[in-house]
């Protein structure tokens, strides 16, 4: 069974995350910031680790740097609801970047291609983008496409 290790200050959304991705089968390890996410890893190892960028203590930025010096074999999905921050995380070396609120089959899909594969092609699939002129307006899910949609901030 493959191991995922979610890392978010909000219970809530820890808990949503776990049990969606228990129901898809896998064993979910979590951490409410990144302080103890070596201390995780090194005793219980996983195949991809999902984290918040936006934490107290230690930030998903700094978990990200850190498990990829680390352990450079595990897969990172960045979560966030401001994209800045997103950005960064995929010049860091997460493997998929998600704003949030995101679609939680996406991220399923995301998960289970980065499983699969081992690689990734962009950080940026999948990601909303913001547009410089209009930090609040939304574009559509696909980073490639920068068609604006009716959703606002």
């Amino acid at each position: 069974m493959e191991q995922i290790l979610v890392v978010d200050d909000s219970v809530d959304i820890r808990a949503y995350l776990g049990a969606v991705l228990k129901s898809a089968g896998y064993h979910v390890h979590e951490a409410a910031n990144g302080s103890t996410v070596i201390e995780l890893l090194e005793s219980n190892p996983v195949d991809l680790l999902v984290t918040d960028i936006v934490m107290p203590i230690t930030d998903g930025i700094a978990t990200i740097r850190d498990v990829k010096r680390l352990f450079p074999d595990i897969k990172i999905i960045a979560t966030s609801g401001y994209y800045f921050y997103l950005q960064m995380a995929g010049k860091l070396g997460a493997d998929r970047i998600f704003e949030k609120p995101f679609d939680a089959e996406k991220l399923l899909a995301a998960i289970r291609a980065l499983l699969r594969t081992g690689r990734s092609d962009s950080p940026f699939v999948g990601a909303r983008v913001a547009h410089a002129g209009r930090p609040n307006r939304r574009y559509s899910e696909d980073a490639s496409a920068f068609h604006t949609t009716d959703a606002w901030r």
